[in-house]
């Protein structure tokens, strides 16, 4: 998916990408997320959520490794 382009005002901004193992963490816990709040089995709702901690503790303790887990630089500078 590209940037959206306009024929006037700010350019567009580009601050989130996903890709790598985090893209594989949306895609597998999301699904279940949307699945829990549609058909509300408690049970699918915390193990989604309990997810999405454990995908966000590890993005916040592999901030400084060379070669992090999901793929991010623990940025929102796209230059990084």
């Amino acid at each position: 998916m590209g940037a959206a382009r306009s024929a006037g005002g700010p350019p567009a901004v580009d601050i989130v990408r996903v890709h790598g193992g985090g893209l594989v963490a949306l895609l597998v816990l999301g699904i279940p997320a949307v699945l829990g709040g549609v058909l509300h089995p408690r049970l699918l709702v915390i193990v989604a959520g309990a997810g999405f901690v454990l995908a966000a503790v590890i993005q916040l303790l592999q901030v400084r490794w060379a070669d992090p887990l999901i793929g991010s630089a623990g940025t929102a500078r796209p230059w990084r």
